[in-house]
């Protein structure tokens, strides 16, 4: 599994969203969320962009910069 299917899964879960909340926030389609958790798709950067906001996370600490998640996991 892809770097950013692990963080976006738990960036998600950690938020309390379902796949299907987190895709209507962004205005995607849960296909496409379940997909990019599943690595099977990274998204366009739009999305991405995206869904870093609704997260309240950088691109960065979605894609597994190391130094963006550690700040992230010390809010």
């Amino acid at each position: 599994m892809s770097q950013l299917a692990t963080n976006l899964k738990t960036f998600r879960t950690n938020k309390g969203l379902t796949q299907a909340q987190l895709a209507g926030l962004v205005s995607r389609d849960s296909s496409l969320i379940c997909k990019i958790e599943a690595g099977e798709s990274s998204g366009s950067v739009a999305t991405l962009t995206k869904l870093a906001a609704v997260l309240e996370v950088t691109v960065g600490a979605l894609l597994g910069e190391l130094g963006q998640i550690q700040r992230t996991c010390e809010r």
